[in-house]
């Protein structure tokens, strides 16, 4: 869903956190465009996060607790969104 659409106008794109470190805290972190089915979206970014939290959990997953940097904005670059930071 993220990538259907090219990133022409930085404007209307926005990013969220995604997944689930073993210790706790986000993944990473993944653009996308408002034009998109923004609460379907969301939605699935929240069920992946519950599921790779339970998938640590049960099988003991451990990781290096690092903390991804937070973008500070979008810019597209050749169709596609890049964070700057």
């Amino acid at each position: 869903m993220a990538s259907s659409v090219t990133c022409i106008d930085s404007l209307v794109w926005t990013y969220t956190s995604f997944g689930n470190q073993a210790c706790g805290g986000p993944v990473g972190f993944i653009a996308y465009s408002t034009s998109i089915n923004v609460e379907l979206f969301i939605k699935k970014i929240e069920e992946h996060r519950i599921g790779e939290q339970e998938f640590n959990k049960k099988w003991g997953i451990i990781s290096t607790c690092s903390i991804p940097p937070q973008p500070n904005g979008i810019i597209c670059k050749d169709g596609n969104p890049v964070f700057e930071y």
